[in-house]
């Protein structure tokens, strides 16, 4: 892979048992099944991949997503995956600085008391970046500036990581990271998506990684195919 990062996400396509009661009372059981989409893969938390020994985490990653996914499903507790029988996998290159991402001006508009941009100049440290927004709370008396959420972000990028460059950092992962929130800033965290259409926009959790306590760290996972 020499030095070229990728992004991999993934989604899939579930068999799925129903179960309701009819109006005696007694249980329906029914079956179905949900296909795989492209425009769904970001749903589950994507993994930047930079070697092989990333590859092989990602594999324990996605065996313990279809386990919690087959507890019960996040919009219906009614509702139960009993069976995967088909995977959609998306890979992108990325692009060796960021850029910015036209579609986050939709969710600045919609959910701005919620979503706080950061204009930062470096390319891969969006999550830290989150963190670090999520601990200076703005108040009434007090609003943090640009340049103090960077500085922020570098304590707790030293913090997670050793020799941390924020110039050269490859990316969050989220398949072993979200353990460094645990640990380090005892947060719960929440991953959220969304759905869009010609006639709807909504958002939902798609993954929670709770734990002790009532701090939680909220991320919106945004679709980024235009950037790639």
């Amino acid at each position: 892979m020499g030095h070229k990062i990728y992004k991999l996400a993934i989604d899939f396509g579930f068999i799925y048992e129903r179960k309701d009661r009819d109006k005696n009372n007694a249980i329906k059981i029914t079956y179905g099944y949900i296909i795989p989409r492209e425009s769904m893969t970001e749903r589950r938390a994507p993994l930047l991949i930079k070697s092989q020994q990333d590859i092989e985490l990602y594999k324990e990653y996605v065996q313990s997503v279809i386990i919690s996914v087959q507890e019960k499903t996040l919009i219906d507790t009614k509702q139960k995956y009993i069976a995967v029988y088909s995977v959609c996998l998306m890979t992108y290159l990325l692009p060796i600085s960021g850029k910015p991402i036209p579609s986050l001006k939709i969710h600045l508009s919609k959910k701005r008391q919620c979503l706080r941009y950061v204009n930062s100049p470096y390319p891969n440290t969006c999550v830290l970046e989150a963190i670090a927004r999520h601990l200076l709370k703005d108040t009434k008396e007090k609003r943090y500036s640009d340049s103090q959420v960077l500085h922020k972000m570098k304590e707790i990028g030293n913090l997670f990581y050793k020799d941390f460059n924020p110039k050269t950092f490859g990316g969050f992962n989220y398949a072993t990271d979200i353990q460094k929130i645990h640990d380090h800033l005892k947060l719960s965290v929440n991953l959220f998506s969304y759905e869009q259409d010609d006639k709807s926009f909504h958002y939902f959790l798609s993954q929670s990684f709770p734990i002790e306590g009532d701090d939680e760290l909220n991320l919106l996972l945004i679709q980024s195919e235009e950037i790639n």
